[in-house]
């Protein structure tokens, strides 16, 4: 179900090194005018409908990447099985000081299939049982903490265990209305309202673009409870 490659930009030209699982090849990418084009081939029994990617630009050298890009890629017509078709990506989002670097890109891509039925069948629907990804999660959990001040909090507050829960629209936008305190563990009732404002800012700012969470699976995360201990931000539940 998953795809991982790794491409290597140098001197303006491509070197692909990929490693395919059985449902999803990537075959080869190339980069044109702030796209990543990339040759996909499903291997599967069933037609792909959409792509749920994460694509990573960094350096070899550095431990830190220099941007990236996630979403949801439908594909016009879809690609039957057996077939192989360039998928349009775009491109990460890097600093202009990076534009002339040797940059490498590590592309994960999962595949959304047609469960049944053709586009003019009243039978036709897509599949959309696989659960969303770790890798999912975790692109949500790195764009939120850009916003989570742990400074503004007592060494005593960030000790204490907060839940917060909230509500997301389809474009993983936060309904700032539903933004509540669940739970909390330890400390006293302002250093838990310490923790608990620290969190709701985080959602406030980093998610008024949107969270980077999968479009095609809203419904596994249209609800979803935040854990803080210390300074320890994670996921604990979210909508099935």
């Amino acid at each position: 179900m998953k795809a991982l490659i790794a491409i290597i930009l140098l001197y303006g030209f491509w070197a692909n090194l990929a490693h395919a699982e059985e449902d999803l090849d990537v075959k080869s990418c190339r980069s044109s005018e702030q796209v990543v084009i990339c040759a996909v081939e499903n291997l599967a029994s069933k037609p792909i409908a959409a792509i749920n990617f994460r694509l990573i630009a960094g350096e070899v050298g550095r431990s830190v990447p220099w941007g990236e890009s996630s979403g949801v890629e439908w594909i016009a017509g879809g690609i039957e099985p057996g077939e192989t078709v360039d998928v349009t990506l775009k491109f990460p989002s890097i600093p202009q000081s990076a534009v002339n670097r040797k940059l490498s890109f590590r592309l994960e891509a999962t595949a959304k299939y047609v469960a049944k039925g053709d586009w003019d069948s009243d039978e036709f629907e897509y599949d959309d049982a696989e659960p969303i990804s770790q890798n999912a999660y975790d692109a949500f959990l790195i764009d939120i903490k850009q916003c989570l001040n742990l400074g503004a909090m007592s060494i005593s507050a960030l000790r204490v265990k907060v839940v917060v829960g909230m509500d997301l629209d389809r474009n993983a936008v936060p309904v700032l209305s539903s933004i509540h305190l669940v739970d909390r563990h330890g400390g006293t009732p302002d250093e838990a309202k310490q923790a608990y404002e620290v969190v709701r800012r985080a959602i406030t700012r980093c998610g008024s673009d949107g969270f980077p969470l999968p479009l095609d699976k809203y419904e596994q995360w249209k609800t979803m409870r935040l854990s803080l201990v210390d300074a320890n931000l994670r996921v604990v539940n979210a909508s099935n």
